[in-house]
């Protein structure tokens, strides 16, 4: 058996130790005492260290690469949208005069402008989580009026293809969550459901309370997740293979797992390629508000 601890030198310096414990038996099989091989590892140590050290480095300045190319590029499309947008009914009296093409094109605007404020929410909130600085602000709040409104919301700005069902079981649906967190959660969710729908169908959404969860469900009819893409879906910026064209950011998942992390819940997700996607939140229902 081998064991690696700290030791302390006379000077109260550390040093690393590693110690190979051999048991020794008599001629009758019973174990007598044990053998012990001490050996200094603390170069050994500092050097894995300083290797840990290089490749963390090496790994975020991948990931700050990934962010700055995928950031250029989501607000670039949103930005270009709505300039061309405005160009054009600034510039065309037919178009600002017509109503159908005023309002899309405000339309176009107003999605162009909603899309780079869920990217930039999306940053936030991950940059707050890896810091240890996103809060979690617990307030009373009925659950099915907030699903009721936000998927009434989200209605609003998709077209007639896609069907939103929400079912809710529970007849209390009075809980202590953080709305805000509640609210990036549904909107990560919903907006890949639809966004990896891309020929429309129905969008279901059940929520359960118990005495002890607070369980919502997302399923929809989409293009689905191999099982490879599953193990790395909450990494930061990791798209499935069959993605295509479809634009995104690889965000949502793992930043709605940063705010179900702090309701001291869960996230479960099921998948299959051509078969859509199923993800399941379990969130602790607290019955007071927790102490800081």
């Amino acid at each position: 058996m081998n064991v690696e601890v700290i030791n302390y030198r006379k000077d109260g310096s550390e040093f690393w130790v590693e110690f190979s414990l051999v048991p020794v038996a008599n001629k009758t099989g019973f174990y007598t005492h044990w053998i012990a091989v001490q050996r200094d590892v603390t170069e050994r140590r500092r050097t894995e260290e300083v290797r840990l050290a290089l490749e963390r480095e090496k790994e975020l300045s991948r990931l700050k690469t990934r962010f700055f190319s995928m950031a250029s590029h989501e607000f670039r499309t949103p930005l270009s949208t709505a300039l061309a947008a405005a160009q054009l009914l600034e510039n065309s009296e037919v178009a600002w005069l017509d109503p159908d093409k005023r309002s899309r094109n405000l339309h176009r605007i107003q999605n162009s402008v909603k899309n780079m404020v869920q990217l930039l929410d999306d940053i936030l909130i991950i940059n707050r989580a890896e810091a240890g600085k996103l809060e979690f602000n617990p307030n009373w709040l009925d659950l099915k009026l907030l699903f009721q409104q936000f998927i009434e919301e989200i209605q609003l700005s998709v077209s007639d293809q896609y069907y939103f069902d929400f079912i809710c079981s529970a007849q209390d649906t009075k809980a202590l969550v953080d709305e805000r967190l509640v609210r990036s959660i549904l909107s990560n969710l919903l907006s890949n459901a639809i966004k990896y729908s891309p020929g429309g169908g129905q969008i279901k959404i059940a929520l359960s309370l118990d005495s002890e969860q607070i369980i919502f469900e997302v399923t929809d009819q989409g293009i689905g997740i191999s099982p490879e893409d599953q193990k790395q879906i909450f990494e930061p910026f990791h798209r499935g293979k069959n993605v295509r064209n479809i634009t995104g950011t690889g965000l949502g998942l793992m930043v709605a797992k940063k705010c179900v992390d702090l309701h001291s819940g869960s996230i479960l997700l099921k998948s299959a390629v051509d078969q859509g996607t199923t993800v399941t939140i379990c969130l602790k229902r607290y019955n007071h508000l927790p102490r800081a």
